[in-house]
């Protein structure tokens, strides 16, 4: 597979990705996944390995967590969480972790922003994870943080209409680090 990756079938791999990425926004924690997986990719991945894929799942550690059908991958609910859960973890230590600084006491409303706050599976761990919080999830929530920004930036000079101050003490990035002072 590392001609996929290397750009010898730029259609075919997009198209894994494109569905992979249409996918992953809307499964939900202990959900099957169901991917098409290109006919051409299946072909080099025979050409490669000289195995039917098929074969090479059922020998694999994975068997029991994914099932190749006709030309679709089903991902077992316990892989597809897998796949979350470590950055699930690391976000909600984060969390943890800025919720005891003094500043932020008694903060009872989470807004996730930014891409990965439209996967739904990530939602439903932070949810369980801290069920005292009200977890909010704006709508195109990849862009409201450049949109907040355009707003207050267009606001400075005259009286802000929409946004008064930045309240947002810390924010959390998915780097590996400390919580940020903004």
């Amino acid at each position: 597979m590392a001609k996929v990756s290397s750009g010898s079938y730029p259609e075919d791999y997009a198209e894994l990705y494109t569905e992979f990425i249409c996918r992953r926004n809307y499964i939900r924690k202990n959900e099957n996944m169901t991917i098409k997986f290109p006919n051409r990719l299946l072909e080099v991945f025979k050409e490669d390995t000289g195995k039917v894929i098929q074969k090479s799942i059922d020998n694999s550690k994975y068997h029991s967590k994914i099932n190749f059908v006709k030309d679709k991958f089903r991902f077992s609910e316990e892989l597809v969480t897998d796949l979350f859960i470590d950055p699930s973890n690391e976000i909600i230590a984060l969390v943890n972790t800025a919720l005891k600084i003094p500043e932020v006491k008694g903060t009872k409303t989470i807004i996730m922003i930014g891409e990965f706050a439209e996967f739904r599976i990530l939602e439903d761990i932070i949810k369980q994870a801290l069920p005292e919080m009200e977890v909010v999830v704006q709508r195109d929530a990849k862009l409201t943080g450049l949109k907040g920004a355009v707003i207050y930036g267009h606001e400075q000079g005259n009286k802000p209409k929409y946004i008064s101050s930045r309240v947002a003490k810390f924010i959390a990035t998915f780097k590996k680090g400390p919580v940020l002072r903004v």
